[in-house]
């Protein structure tokens, strides 16, 4: 049996090249993806350990964070004419897919957004068009992740080219695929479950279980940011971890820990796809899952390496959520955690009870990781949020 988790060097290498290649600006990282394929290459002329496996890592991981990279930025870009973005032109109308769960905001108007695929401007000019935006409209129709859109009466926001505002009468040009009109269906069967049993307390319930705040009081949610712990009613790696913890105590006692093992990583994967995939909830599924899996195989790894696949994973399978600011912030806690977390909570014992220790050195190694981020960003740090996450 193998029970010391060592630190493979391949998974870490990779992961942090990739990540160095994906987040560099195009021209740099063409660059470097020309050097990782002259690592590839070298790794196989040179075949002498323990050079060709950080060689490999390295390439593996700058080649395909370039890739990944460069099909993201230009998938988040605003959308515009093929071959420039013509800001000047007055479009009146888009045609797009709809790309992720629409959100209701607080003024009664459905925030969606969509890969543009068409745009139309006066006179009936129609152009080919491609990149990310958010739109604005008010509509009764049920907007599903998949379908095809044309929004009417455009009017972009000052000063943001990716933010637009709509007629109240859009059109579905074309309908979801199955998979996305199941996951619809099963979605709103959970809701309307939780109105029927959770009565003034379901707008809340929904946000807790399955992360939809559109029916969220704003009393509610107002009393969560004061206490700083706004971050409870967003859909995170917590919540995946109670989930799986609750699955694995029940199911392990009734049927032994490989099977309730295997039925929690099916259920994570099916609460993750039902709630829409966030880059957080989709992080937590594959450490989860990776672990399991790991174990299974009588080789049991360390939680950096673990982490190192799941971003690898999560990169490759959608690179437009992986570059979004939740998944960065998501994947620097969980590097903060797997570095510091054991050394802090060794260091709090001296003072804290172990289990409070534990909490309080998770919370603050996530902190540690994520402020450089989070004061570019915000401009500032919750330096109470060790003591509200724990």
């Amino acid at each position: 049996m193998a029970s010391a988790k060592k630190l493979p060097l391949f998974a870490p290498l990779a992961a942090l090249f990739s990540c160095a290649a994906f987040f560099l600006p195009a021209s740099c990282a063409l660059a470097l993806c020309v050097l990782g394929l002259l690592s590839l290459v070298a790794a196989v002329v040179f075949g002498k350990k323990p050079f060709p496996v950080l060689v490999v890592a390295a390439g593996m991981g700058i080649v395909l964070g370039t890739v990944l990279g460069l099909c993201s930025s230009a998938r988040l870009t605003p959308a515009g004419v093929r071959g420039g973005f013509c800001a000047n032109l007055p479009y009146t109308a888009l045609i797009g897919k709809v790309a992720a769960m629409p959100v209701l905001s607080a003024s009664g108007m459905l925030s969606i957004v969509l890969d543009v695929s068409e745009l139309w401007g006066p006179d009936g000019l129609r152009a080919s068009a491609s990149g990310r935006v958010t739109v604005c409209a008010r509509t009764n129709l049920p907007v599903v992740r998949g379908q095809s859109l044309q929004l009417n009466d455009l009017q972009q926001a000052d000063g943001n080219p990716a933010l637009w505002f709509a007629g109240d009468n859009p059109v579905i040009t074309r309908a979801a695929p199955r998979l996305e009109r199941i996951r619809a269906t099963v979605l709103g069967a959970m809701l309307a479950a939780i109105d029927r049993a959770g009565g003034r307390a379901s707008g809340l319930l929904k946000a807790l279980l399955l992360g939809c705040r559109d029916d969220l009081d704003q009393e509610d949610a107002a009393m969560f940011r004061d206490a700083g712990c706004a971050h409870i009613l967003a859909l995170s790696g917590q919540h995946v971890v109670v989930i799986a913890w609750i699955l694995r105590c029940v199911l392990g006692a009734a049927f032994g820990k490989r099977i309730a093992t295997t039925a929690s990583c099916v259920v994570l994967v099916a609460y993750a796809w039902i709630c829409g995939a966030s880059p957080s909830v989709v992080r937590a599924v594959l450490m989860f899952c990776l672990s399991a899996l790991f174990s299974a195989a009588d080789r049991p790894q360390h939680a950096l390496a673990v982490l190192s696949w799941a971003w690898i994973l999560s990169m490759t399978m959608d690179p437009q959520g992986s570059a979004s600011l939740s998944a960065q912030l998501s994947y620097l806690a969980a590097l903060g955690i797997s570095l510091c977390a054991g050394r802090c909570a060794f260091w709090l014992r001296r003072w804290c009870l172990p289990p409070v220790a534990a909490a309080l050195a998770q919370g603050l190694a996530a902190l540690w990781a994520t402020s450089g981020l989070s004061m570019a960003v915000f401009g500032r740090l919750n330096l109470a949020s060790p003591a509200t996450s724990a």
